[in-house]
């Protein structure tokens, strides 16, 4: 009897070569994932810090006009906290009177900004407050 001996030469080397093909293209999807989460979290940490920021920059601009009870002193006001641009704006001033009472009312608006309007890396927050003032 005779016995066909089949040679297999290469086969082992092409499914070698697709296999790392494979395993080099999915280590690169997940870099660009690993990435990508990164950028994410450092955003949503930035994010949230300009909205504490824009809340110091309304507590300071509620200070200030209550303490001088006008908005002269509050109104376009510029702050830099901590690298962000603080913009403060105040309206008001208004005099109320309820019945043997008198006081002020101002609206008082702050907003924090990271890096410039149009960048992939700008951030925005703003926040309002109305606060009474003495009479």
């Amino acid at each position: 009897m005779m016995k066909l001996k089949f040679k297999q030469t290469g086969f082992s080397l092409v499914t070698t070569i697709f296999i790392l093909v494979v395993l080099v293209m999915l280590g690169g999807y997940m870099t660009t994932l690993v990435q990508i989460q990164n950028q994410s979290i450092a955003q949503g940490v930035v994010t949230t810090r300009a909205g504490f920021i824009a809340q110091s920059g309304l507590e300071w601009g509620v200070v200030k006009a209550l303490s001088s009870d006008s908005c002269e002193s509050v109104d376009g006001e510029i702050l830099t906290i901590d690298h962000f641009k603080v913009s403060l704006s105040c309206e008001g001033g208004y005099r109320v009177t309820e019945d043997t009472e008198t006081y002020s009312i101002y609206k008082i608006t702050s907003k924090s900004e990271w890096g410039n309007f149009g960048d992939m890396d700008y951030i925005s927050r703003q926040t309002q407050a109305i606060v009474r003032g003495e009479g």
